[in-house]
């Protein structure tokens, strides 16, 4: 039954530490990957370019992954730059809002206390000006890739040369359009957890046309050419998805791919091992048998920034109803209120948290953007009209409160990733 039904069997841990170790493997990085090395500290990024320059010859890049790369790169440098001045613009309000509070009739019975708070406050917000200086704004500095030249491109350029995956034709895509309607139809990943996500996003690349929603797709036909045409028997594919297209789940942990990837691996490409491994777990494998080296706070940052990074250049639509507001708010107090965000487990659920309520907010966006087009209908009674206007400003005030709730963990995000250091 185990050859028959191979894609519901996993590795064991002698088959990952042989594939690791064998020369033959091929490493593949998905576009998460490349792009969380801009949301990192510096000597992170170093440690995880060690790891893939041993591996050079081994990593193979799909063409759609770099197609993809290129596109979000200053979008994600942006985005990186603008969290470090946030968590700046956060200190000083919670310094400037720590002195307010301080009553008044209290004050006013010490004299001195006044001028100690005062000259205290000073010390404060010149010693908070000072590490705005040296810790956040160096950091800003170091990926200010948008004026200034991206060495770290070059690096990854120098590192993938020859490593490619050919560019695709206009009838591969059409095809592959076509195979990913009805492979999507009945849950066949990847790609059909963003369907409705990326179902309006299409873009055109030298003269190909791309529709996002089959973005892993197009990814994953390659690899299965790739490893066909090689003659390739153990693969590695690195990616921080943790959608339900990639990753079988059981209490929401990854419990390795879903049947469907490895059962065609297998069949259509005759490969004998396929992990599916997140950058947390490449890493560690890459320590224990491959002896890289790389610092466990190293392997934490990058699985944090790898798997949350906020895909802005997409026009992300969901149509699906939002429930449980009072459970993100209070899931969102919880942590807040916990002293340990230096803690593995916090900070799962921190950033499982994060994701949760931003994809809320992207659903109601979606939900009002179709409310307010069926009010404009000419061809609904005013009645209708009416409930669809009260239903607009209920989803509004939802609207609001997410976006508050958002930024917020926005500003407590650069405290959780910094606690590591």
């Amino acid at each position: 039954m185990k050859e028959q039904f191979a894609g519901f069997y996993g590795p064991s841990e002698k088959d990952i530490d042989e594939t690791y170790k064998d020369p033959k493997t091929m490493f593949i990085f998905d576009t998460n990957i490349l792009l969380s090395l801009y949301r990192c500290e510096e000597s992170t990024r170093i440690q995880f370019l060690d790891v893939w320059e041993n591996l050079k010859d081994q990593v193979w890049i799909p063409f759609h992954v770099c197609l993809e790369y290129q596109r979000n790169r200053l979008i994600v440098i942006h985005s990186a730059r603008e969290a470090l001045t946030d968590v700046k613009k956060s200190l000083n309000s919670k310094l400037e809002k720590m002195f307010l509070e301080l009553k008044p009739e209290t004050l006013s019975r010490y004299s001195n206390l006044r001028n100690e708070l005062n000259a205290l406050k000073s010390d404060l917000i010149s010693k908070l000006s000072d590490f705005s200086d040296e810790k956040l704004e160096a950091r800003r500095s170091s990926i200010n890739y948008i004026n200034e030249h991206d060495d770290l491109r070059d690096k990854i350029d120098e590192l993938i040369a020859g490593r490619i995956g050919k560019e695709p034709t206009s009838k591969q895509i059409e095809e592959q359009n076509k195979s990913g309607a009805l492979r999507y139809k009945y849950k066949t990943g990847p790609g059909f957890a963003d369907a409705k996500n990326k179902q309006d996003d299409r873009y055109s690349f030298n003269g190909i046309n791309y529709d996002a929603q089959y973005s892993d797709l197009y990814i994953w036909m390659q690899i299965l050419d790739e490893v066909t045409s090689k003659g390739i028997k153990r693969v590695v594919y690195v990616t921080n998805d943790e959608k339900e297209d990639f990753f079988f789940k059981i209490n929401n942990k990854n419990r390795g791919p879903v049947e469907s990837l490895v059962t065609e691996i297998k069949r259509e490409a005759n490969a004998d091992v396929f992990l599916l491994h997140q950058i947390d777990a490449f890493l560690h494998h890459a320590v224990s048998s491959l002896n890289a080296k790389i610092d466990d706070s190293s392997i934490t940052e990058l699985a944090a920034s790898a798997g949350h990074l906020l895909k802005d250049s997409h026009r992300i639509l969901l149509s699906s109803l939002p429930r449980g507001i009072g459970g993100v708010l209070s899931d969102f107090s919880a942590i807040k209120q916990s002293a340990h965000y230096n803690n593995d487990d916090k900070i799962e659920q921190y950033f499982h948290r994060y994701n949760m309520t931003r994809h809320k907010l992207i659903n109601i966006k979606r939900i009002i953007e179709n409310l307010e087009n069926e009010s404009e209908r000419t061809d609904i009674t005013d009645e209708v009209k009416q409930k669809i206007l009260v239903e607009l400003e209920s989803r509004q005030k939802i609207e609001s409160e997410l976006s508050d709730i958002l930024n917020e963990m926005n500003n407590e995000l650069g405290f959780v990733i910094n606690s590591n250091e």
